[in-house]
């Protein structure tokens, strides 16, 4: 064997880093940061029409990503890795962002005051809601460990605390260690619709909990390596979901990413299971690979 075949055999055997090694590699490569960028998702609240405007192409209510994938799903089926508050501004006008806060704390460039809690604009006169709302960025693992951004506000804020309450201050449980599966329900306040996230109910985490559990909206995750790869993950996305929403001129909508980012993609995320069963016909994953469908059929 000449030399040039030996060392296409040798960089054969090489495998996927470890996480203790990939962080060694990151201090040995001063300077060399990730580059991709994490997809939003969000609910899709208005119908999308054809070029003439006749034709709905999708329909409301559904959930929706900015990665270009044709997924429209009813169901979203993820592991909540972490979650950062924050804050957006859209200027009336443009409808864009003119002031921004990752940490819900102080402004990214002061527009309006020095720190969120002194703006006039977070403030509620009354009823009135304020101007530059608060927002929850969730970070999220789909069914075939990709990750995505949820930016939740407004009325989004509150099905997404009282399912993040229940879990972890109620019963003490670690998001990461269940997959969740993520509803849509319409609300409707004439001349007004509109349409929030469905999160598993008190009684469904406590039920999943129990041996033989038939609950179908959410699931502890049983399988040791699966666990390990979702913590794992955890830790590889977290600066890369900050350096994202800074880089997201949209204000959580994400609608701006793709054009100046390079988006994560699937491969990047690195499933290690295997080759997982096909999802159900359920459209929960668009028929892509489900590496929790292992945990059975929770939908």
């Amino acid at each position: 064997m000449n030399e040039a075949a030996k060392l296409s055999s040798e960089i054969a055997k090489v495998g996927e880093l470890s996480a203790e090694a990939y962080q060694q590699v990151q201090a040995d490569f001063v300077g060399i940061e990730p580059t991709f960028a994490i997809p939003f998702v969000s609910i899709r609240q208005k119908p999308e029409l054809s070029d003439d405007g006749r034709t709905v192409i999708r329909a409301p209510g559904r959930w929706r990503f900015n990665d270009n994938r044709e997924d429209d799903l009813e169901v979203f089926r993820c592991v909540m890795l972490a979650c950062n508050k924050g804050r957006t501004h859209f200027d009336p006008n443009s409808n864009q962002p003119d002031c921004r806060s990752l940490d819900g704390s102080t402004p990214l460039q002061p527009k309006f005051a020095r720190t969120c809690a002194t703006c006039p604009l977070s403030q509620w006169v009354g009823t009135d809601k304020p101007e530059c709302p608060e927002q929850l960025n969730l970070l999220l693992l789909d069914a075939t460990l990709q990750p995505f951004i949820y930016s939740a506000s407004g009325s989004h804020l509150k099905p997404v605390k009282a399912f993040l309450n229940a879990l972890i201050h109620l019963e003490r449980r670690a998001p990461t260690d269940f997959v969740v599966n993520i509803g849509v329900e319409k609300t409707e306040k004439p001349p007004y619709t509109w349409y929030l996230p469905v999160f598993p109910s008190v009684e469904d985490i406590k039920s999943s909990l129990e041996p033989g559990s038939t609950v179908k909206s959410i699931a502890p995750i049983g399988n040791a390596e699966l666990r390990t790869k979702v913590l794992q993950l955890k830790e590889e996305l977290a600066p890369i979901l900050l350096r994202t929403l800074r880089e997201d001129s949209d204000g959580g909508r994400g609608g701006a990413l793709a054009a100046v980012s390079e988006l994560l993609p699937p491969a990047a995320a690195g499933s290690s299971m295997g080759s997982p069963v096909a999802a159900s016909a359920t459209g929960t994953t668009g028929g892509r690979p489900d590496p929790f469908k292992e945990l059975g059929d929770i939908l």
